[in-house]
């Protein structure tokens, strides 16, 4: 049974991020940045990039559990509209200029594990590239966004599919501590050409399981995840 689909404009209220000069950044309070924006399903659990920011700035810039942050420019069209989902809030964080901020309106029931994989589905990154504009660069605007549509199961439904999503990243970030672990404290001896095929092998493989279960749980709504890397 497809589940009825819901304007983004109807579920969430959007708003632009910190615009400032260099010389405010490097110090001040917690600041999210357009790279981890871009390289997070999930933002992590403490921002480590800084921003001077004025109270104004930090309570229309707020980031809470719940909040989606799409980026709203790039140089393609594949890199546009790359989602990040706060699973906690941020005291005094603001977020950066090229990201928009979705914020849950008062009301919508809509869990943030859900939000997280279905905007990093190829279902939306194919809605964002058709709604979106190519000049110099590709960008998405707040009308653009608000049009874009979401299959909204009920939040009994979401908190299902959530729950057998979430802990196969969790068991992919352990397993990546544990070989950033072992490479860092690797000797000569056991930096084999056979032990690094090893390792690209089992990450190729993590992938392919996530994957195939977000696809599993998300194939009644057409959904399939989607990721992206930006490197600094």
């Amino acid at each position: 049974m497809p589940f009825l689909q819901i304007s983004l404009g109807e579920l969430y209220d959007i708003s632009s991020g910190l615009s400032k000069g260099k010389t405010f950044f490097g110090h001040g309070f917690p600041f999210l940045t357009f790279k981890t924006v871009f390289n997070s399903f999930f933002l992590p659990n403490e921002l480590s990039e800084l921003a001077d920011t004025t109270e104004k700035e930090r309570e229309a810039c707020s980031i809470i559990k719940g909040d989606v942050f799409l980026t709203r420019t790039s140089e393609n069209t594949d890199e546009l509209g790359m989602s990040s989902v706060a699973l906690k809030d941020y005291p005094n964080a603001t977020f950066n200029g090229f990201t928009k901020r979705l914020r849950p309106k008062q009301g919508v029931q809509i869990n943030p594990i859900f939000a997280s994989y279905w905007f990093r589905s190829t279902y939306f990154r194919e809605l964002v590239k058709s709604m979106s504009v190519m000049t110099t660069r590709a960008s998405l605007n707040t009308e653009m966004i608000r049009r874009l549509t979401m299959p909204l199961p009920t939040i009994e439904e979401q908190n299902t599919i959530a729950s057998i999503l979430y802990p196969f990243d969790e068991k992919i970030a352990i397993n990546c501590t544990v070989n950033h672990h072992l490479s860092s404290t690797m000797s000569a001896t056991d930096s084999s050409p056979d032990i690094r095929r090893g390792k690209r092998v089992s990450r190729r493989v993590a992938r392919r399981v996530d994957s195939r279960s977000n696809n599993s749980c998300f194939s009644k709504i057409g959904l399939q995840s989607s990721s992206k890397s930006v490197s600094a």
